[in-house]
Order: C-alpha cells, then structure tokens, then sequence
C-alpha cells in the first residue's frame, strides 16, 4: 500500500514493528496489531486520507483516515520437535504416535523401523507390531518450518508379550480304562515364539511331550496344534485342561473340560471268551492255581459229572476280568474272595456235587452272588 513517498510492505523481519511505526508516524498513521494463527503477530496500519474520501475506505474509528490492507507478521513461534510417548503395545496389535505437541511446524517426517507405519507425514501416524516378539525400540520424528530449518525428537516404544489363547475338545463322558482322546490347538500373536505345553488330566496324571508320553505338540506359523490319550483308572468327575507356555513366559490354559468317568459295565462269562487278549496278566491267578487264557476258557465248560468247581471257577474269572477291564466290583469284594478261598481246597476236578456239603453251604451262594454280578443284576456300575 502506498501513501505519499512511502511504500508499506509485508514484512517477516522481527523488527517490522519498530521499522513501521518509525515509517508511518511522520505522516500521523496508526499502526494496529492482532494476534494471528500459529503465533504470528498481524500488523495493520491506518493513514490519515488525504487523496479523498473514495480513495480508500474509511477506518470506523480513526475518522478521516483510511485503511491499508497489507499486513506484517512478526514474531513467528520457535521450531520444536515433540515425539509423545512413551507407547506401548502389544504383539501383534498397533499404537497411534503423536507429535501434537510440536510447534512451527509446516511438515512432519516419522522414522519407525522396526515398526510398519501407515502414514510417516501424518501428525499422528499408526504403527503396527505384526511379525515382531516383545522388545523395547525407539521412533522418531522430524519436523520443518518450510523454511529449511528442521528439529527431531524421539520416543520409546514397548511391545508387550502376549500369551497363547488355547482351546481344547474331548468326550465328556467315558468309561474306566478306555482311552479318552484330546485335541487342542492356541494362537499367539508373537508369531517368533516357541512353546511348550501340558494335559493335566484331572486325576494327578499329567502328560508333557516326550517319546512314548501319549501327548504331542505341533509348533505352526502362529500358533499349535496339542493332543493326547488316557484311559482313568477310577469312576469320576475330571476337569480337563491344556497349559502353553511362550518362551517369554507368557502362559494360556484352556477352559476346562469335565469329563465323567463310568465304571464298565460288567461282562458275562461267554462275553469274556471272545475278548482276547484279557485285562490281566497270563496266566491269570484263581484258587491258588495259575491258568491261562486256553486252560481257562477249557474249564468255562467243564461241568461234566455234575461238578460244580466249574460253574464257580468261570464266575470268579469273569468277575476279576470285569474288575481289571474298570467295572465296579465294591459289591462283590466279599464274594470274590470268598470264592477263591473255596475254589483252594475246592479246584476243578476235585469232584464237588450239587449235594456236597462244600457246595451246598457255601459255594452255590458265592456262586449266585458272582454270576448276577456278572449278568449286570446285582451291583450295576454307578456313575462316576
């Protein structure tokens, strides 16, 4: 804007003020200021109008001047630098970076190796952990006026392990002896860690992967894959559960899973004579005497000449069959030992008729006892 001699021009120099008001008040000018954007001081000067009314338009509160609408910025805010943090992370997860708490700044520029970044010009950029294991790494940011100057900051950036997530499967229900199996798998973010695992059953057995364990684990890209067999040993409840634990040790635990455990059910004799090989050692041990599978099977049948050794001897051996294959045999404990006390002085072929005092006093009752057992009628296997 001119006025008379004198030029006014917009000016950066911190001293444009003093310069300006020194210019201006020959000629009776004003110099007004206000506060502009990011710091900046706007100066506006007011000339007293001497070229006419129309010349320029009139200022409101200095009659019988004009205004100049050129300006001055003075006083532009200090460069600096401000990189947030500390953050922290997870494996796997991202944090948003924050440089807010700069100043003058016109251009931001974010160094975030070894973390990716979706935006390194942003003032609040996201970074992601993906593919990294839990550490602590720097970032930084460098900011410019636009003028050639620059100023750099940095923050500290922890990623935190995070433990493996584990879910298992397995049949709620089973029978004592039979083999129960379990599958399992887990995720970890933390895709460069490793891992180890263990089942514990429930019943103070716990399974960790070693040859001829029963148990494996399958270390994948992101994760595992678990399994395992077992047969309980007793009728009852077991909660189920599989641990992983990272190399860092972070440590995941699958819900549990309950499993009811059923004494089997109890076999007839003629059931027992197709089952090969037998849940017990061979020979079997019976009234003192050692036989084996074949002997045994042979007597099953041997109640030629009206003796009843037999008839006892087969049901004894498929009530110590039943008990070893899991079913329950708290009701007939009596029985069983009873009958293999009378089968020592009392063994097939020593010629025991249904009118022996032997029999008729004590064996046909043991008898009786064993074989209802054995049918399933008189002590059926509770729930576990």
């Amino acid at each position: 804007a001119g006025y008379g001699d004198h030029t006014i021009t917009r000016m950066g120099s911190p001293h444009a003020r003093e310069f300006l008001r020194a210019l201006t008040s020959a000629s009776g000018a004003y110099l007004t200021s206000t506060e502009g954007a990011s710091g900046f001081r706007d100066l506006g000067y007011v000339f007293p109008n001497e070229r006419g009314a129309n010349s320029h338009p009139p200022h409101p509160d200095h009659p019988g001047h004009f205004t100049c609408a050129d300006y001055s910025q003075v006083g532009s805010a200090a460069l600096s630098a401000d990189a947030g943090g500390p953050y922290e992370l997870a494996e796997g997860g991202t944090a948003s970076l924050d440089g807010t708490g700069s100043s003058g700044v016109a251009g931001f520029g974010w160094e975030t190796a070894p973390f990716a970044v979706d935006a390194a010009t942003s003032p609040t950029p996201t970074i992601s952990a993906a593919g990294l294991d839990d550490s602590v790494a720097q970032v930084s940011v460098e900011v410019t006026d636009g003028n050639g100057s620059y100023d750099t900051a940095t923050a500290d950036v922890t990623v935190v392990n995070v433990p493996p997530t584990v879910t298992a499967s397995a049949p709620t229900v089973a029978l004592v002896g039979d083999d129960v199996g379990l599958s399992a798998s887990f995720t970890d973010p933390g895709v460069l860690d490793t891992h180890t695992m263990s089942i514990d059953w429930g019943d103070g057995d716990d399974c960790d992967p070693s040859p001829d364990s029963g148990c494996t684990l399958t270390q994948l890209a992101d994760g595992g894959e678990v399994g395992g067999t077992h047969a309980f040993a007793t009728a009852g409840t077991y909660e189920v559960t599989v641990t992983v634990t990272d190399d860092d040790g972070g440590v995941g635990v699958s819900p549990p899973i309950v499993v009811v455990v059923s004494a089997a059910p109890a076999q007839t004799v003629e059931s027992w004579t197709t089952v090969d090989p037998w849940p017990v050692s061979d020979p079997v041990q019976v009234g003192g005497t050692s036989y084996t599978r074949a002997d045994a099977i042979a007597l099953f049948d041997d109640g030629r000449n009206n003796e009843q050794s037999p008839f006892l001897f087969r049901e004894l051996v498929a009530a110590l069959l039943n008990g070893a294959a899991g079913a329950d045999t708290s009701c007939v404990t009596s029985a069983i030992a009873g009958a293999d006390a009378w089968l020592v002085a009392n063994p097939p072929g020593s010629g025991v008729k249904k009118n022996a005092a032997a029999w008729t006093d004590d064996g046909r009752a043991l008898y009786e006892q064993l074989a209802a057992y054995n049918a399933g009628g008189s002590c059926a296997p509770p729930p576990g």
